[in-house]
């Protein structure tokens, strides 16, 4: 979805509101504002894209080039390719290892999140 998309959803969420007894920023304000994006923590260090953490109840999401997508959905299909490069190369599959293969294989997730962006768009 589209920021504009996912502001006015956020706008209209019903416990998002004035009062919070959280010390979290809404989730409103860390994506209407350059500053509330720039809080938010980079997805497995890659630089441009940025997590949002929407609570233990729903789905993480990940912010790139104004787009926020699932983030289970580029996960999982980089998960599936870091399972296949183990295998070719012989080697074990650890977290570590599957940070590290996320860390250099941006293009590819930059390529899934516009995937993933543009089959959102098109349901």
């Amino acid at each position: 979805m589209k920021l504009s998309e996912y502001i006015d959803k956020t706008n209209k969420a019903p416990m998002e509101g004035g009062l919070s007894f959280s010390s979290v920023p809404s989730k409103r304000q860390l994506i209407t504002t350059k500053r509330g994006r720039e809080s938010l923590p980079y997805w497995y260090g890659i630089k441009p894209i940025r997590f949002i953490w929407r609570g233990s109840w729903s789905d993480p999401e990940i912010c790139y080039n104004r787009m926020v997508v699932n983030s289970h959905s580029v996960e999982d299909a980089m998960f599936e390719r870091y399972h296949e490069y183990c295998k070719e190369e012989g080697l074990e599959s650890t977290d570590d290892g599957f940070a590290e293969f996320m860390r250099n294989n941006k293009a590819e997730i930059v390529e899934l999140i516009y995937l993933v962006h543009n089959a959102e768009k098109n349901n």
